[in-house]
């Protein structure tokens, strides 16, 4: 795995709607992208958040 290259999807799908998302476990927040299959992804060229876990949840607006 060549992880100093770009960031790939499985199914190339790049089309999502824009969500804020949370970390699940630093609980920082960060504008996402969250695609049709479910996947949320933070925004710009940083993948990961603060604590390099990369599990984000959206927040879901009332």
């Amino acid at each position: 795995m060549n992880v100093d290259g770009p960031i790939t999807r499985m199914n190339d799908d790049w089309t999502g709607e824009e969500v804020v998302a949370i970390c699940s476990n630093c609980e920082a927040v960060y504008p996402a992208i969250r695609f049709s299959d479910g996947e949320i992804r933070r925004m710009g060229n940083l993948p990961y958040c603060r604590c390099g876990c990369g599990s984000f949840v959206e927040i879901k607006s009332e």
